[in-house]
């Protein structure tokens, strides 16, 4: 049974990863380097954030679907999240088409206007990077954009990030690990996919599942504050 589980949990990665490309990066500084004076956060929009734990690899792999209205970003060109520094971005699609995610260095909460809090910006600067792209609206025929993040989180021995051990792991909640724009509002549906034998705790209390076989759990839960800590705890029975 453990290795169908286990089987089971690579399969959903795979399925998760299918079709992302490497995240192109570009500095804002030198030559072909601009300094942005006005960063464009996501707007307040609902996510659904997909977390698969592979016990095999001891990691997570990640997808974040977010759905935009286009009169929600009227006059914008760009848009902007943060997230963890240790956080490795795998892929941004916009309606299924694979697009450019660029690192923004340089900024100052002067470039993010009034929607964001300048003291947010102080843990931003110390654990987070922030990355933009382009909406690419002309070639968008709905009136609503799909965004779709995939990032994996790896365990850091020297960090208290992300910890991973035999039989449980745990998210630190002091940190960033979901695409974050800064306010306070936006609703993350959140799905924590495990092997059966795990349970799962967010803020020491336990999570509703359901389960679809006798291999995987998923968890599910609403996060409704950006910033307010959120631990998330995994623990295999004995």
């Amino acid at each position: 049974m453990k290795k169908v589980s286990i089987l089971v949990i690579i399969m959903l990665v795979l399925i998760l990863l299918c079709g992302c490309s490497l995240v192109k990066r570009i500095k804002n500084g030198s030559d072909k380097e601009v300094k942005r004076t006005e960063v464009y956060m996501l707007p307040n929009c609902d996510h659904h954030l997909t977390m698969i734990f592979n016990e095999l690899l001891k990691n997570f792999v990640c997808r974040d679907d977010i759905y935009i209205n286009l009169k929600d970003i009227k006059g914008r060109e760009r848009g902007s999240f943060a997230m963890d520094k240790h956080i490795y971005m795998e892929s941004l699609e916009i309606n299924g088409i694979s697009t450019a995610l660029n690192e923004v260095f340089y900024f100052e909460p002067k470039d993010f206007g009034a929607s964001v809090r300048p003291f947010r910006l102080t843990q931003v600067k110390r654990d987070c990077k922030v990355y933009e792209f382009e909406y690419g609206k002309k070639d968008i025929t709905s009136d609503s954009v799909a965004l779709t993040i995939r990032y994996t989180i790896n365990p850091l021995d020297d960090f208290d990030f992300c910890k991973i051990s035999k039989g449980s792991f745990k998210l630190n909640g002091n940190y960033v690990w979901f695409p974050n724009n800064l306010a306070d509002s936006v609703n993350v549906n959140l799905e924590v996919i495990t092997s059966a034998s795990y349970t799962v705790m967010m803020n020491n209390k336990l999570l509703p599942f359901v389960s679809n076989s006798s291999y995987l759990k998923i968890y599910q839960a609403v996060i409704k504050d950006n910033f307010k800590p959120l631990t998330l705890i995994g623990e295999k029975r004995r």
